[in-house]
């Protein structure tokens, strides 16, 4: 039987580009949050 309050954990995986030489965040780090997040 299943707990109706169970917790769920979800992780979101990034990736740095090596082509990406900016310091801090890249946009391809930047891109790839606002898509996982979407979901």
């Amino acid at each position: 039987m299943k707990n109706k309050d169970s917790l769920k954990i979800t992780a979101l995986y990034e990736r740095l580009s090596k082509d990406d030489e900016l310091n801090g965040e890249s946009n391809s780090i930047t891109n790839q949050k606002k898509i996982l997040e979407r979901v």
